[in-house]
């Protein structure tokens, strides 16, 4: 992807970059990246102010795309992605039950690497 990202919004640079290496943006494993780029952008954050920022950027990157000229399809999955209703929620729910499985193991022993090292 040749046009650069406002500043705002350079956080989903890495998760654009790998959609764009993507034949197929139907699988949910593909949008692991973007995920990851947006809950770190919400992190620590309460609910309402996380969706308030994904809302500011879902602004942002709307404008953006009005004025870029280049085909960026990957950039538009994230938008549509963006758009969804309660996304904050859904990314703080997530990060929650991925932290409480990782948490599973650790106490179960399922855990190997962590506990051999010690």
């Amino acid at each position: 992807m040749g046009t650069k990202l406002p500043k705002e919004l350079r956080y989903l640079s890495k998760a654009l970059a790998e959609l764009d290496d993507q034949d197929d943006l139907s699988d949910d494993a593909v949008i692991a990246p973007l995920r990851s780029a947006l809950l770190e952008r919400i992190a620590g954050l309460p609910e309402e102010k996380a969706q308030k920022r994904l809302d500011d950027d879902l602004e942002r990157l709307e404008h953006w795309l009005e004025d870029v000229d280049d085909d960026l399809s990957s950039a538009h999955f994230i938008l549509g992605y963006m758009m969804t209703p309660g996304l904050a929620r859904e990314l703080i729910e997530l990060r929650a039950a991925e932290e409480s499985a990782q948490n599973e193991r650790t106490e179960s022993g399922d855990d190997r690497g962590h506990r051999e090292s010690e």
